[in-house]
């Protein structure tokens, strides 16, 4: 669990907007989308500090810098990375302009700085859509809108670029979440890069997102997910909107 975040008093850039895209539509022609992944669960470890207090490490520069980049902001995050030995925060953040993250590195003469790659996007390109995952303790997904068909998907082998560990993270989204992050990479216009970031619970998450960036494409899931009584991470409920970008231009990695 993470401590609470409203002790500390959050620059503009952290106040994302409400969702206001235009309703995300069918899937770039073409495009092979994979099935959908098992989750290999969500665990929540307390030893590393909130987003905010994270993002408060970041010098006023990178912040301002960030939000500059980002146009008004969707949803961020800034975290220390687990599996760096890096001792120094990075931060991600989705805007209506670009995907922006900035990540600490060591320049040629050994200081200590900070690189910053974005997605920047084609204007008026921002796509939404809702999921709302209500699954029974079945773990049988209770309809909230009328089913409408789909495409048929291809064999669950086709490389989008992702780690065992990124497709385990992204197993713990609902298949139709899974299906509209998915839906615009393949293996020929794979992903280059995935974040995702969550706190909360154990029973449940007030803030999820995750992220998918690609050469054409972002695409994002963001929410909350609750877990009831008598449920477990399996068949959680999840509220989130789903977002796809398509990218003008790529700068950095």
């Amino acid at each position: 669990m993470h401590p609470p975040e409203d002790s500390f008093h959050r620059p503009a850039i952290l106040s994302p907007r409400a969702p206001s895209g235009e309703p995300l539509r069918k899937n770039r022609s073409g495009a092979s989308r994979p099935s959908t992944y098992q989750g290999s669960g969500l665990p929540l470890d307390d030893r590393y500090p909130s987003r905010d207090d994270s993002w408060s490490v970041l010098s006023a520069k990178i912040r301002e810098r960030l939000a500059e980049l980002a146009g008004d902001v969707i949803e961020w995050f800034a975290s220390y990375d687990p599996y760096s030995r890096e001792s120094r925060p990075r931060a991600v953040v989705l805007g209506t302009r670009a995907l922006c993250i900035a990540e600490p590195r060591i320049d040629a003469t050994g200081r200590a700085v900070y690189e910053l790659n974005r997605y920047i996007f084609v204007p008026s390109s921002h796509k939404t859509i809702p999921v709302e995952h209500r699954p029974d303790d079945g773990g049988r997904a209770v309809p909230r809108v009328a089913p409408q068909p789909r495409a048929k998907l291809p064999r669950p082998n086709i490389d989008l670029g992702l780690s065992s560990r990124e497709t385990g993270q992204l197993g713990n989204l609902p298949p139709g979440a899974q299906e509209l992050l998915l839906a615009p990479f393949s293996s020929g216009d794979p992903v280059r890069r995935c974040e995702y970031w969550y706190s909360g619970h154990a029973n449940r998450l007030d803030m999820y997102m995750f992220v998918l960036a690609g050469r054409h494409f972002v695409t994002a899931a963001i929410g909350t997910q609750q877990v009831p009584v008598g449920h477990s991470v399996a068949n959680a409920h999840w509220n989130l909107i789903c977002h796809r970008m398509a990218v003008d231009r790529v700068v950095g990695t």
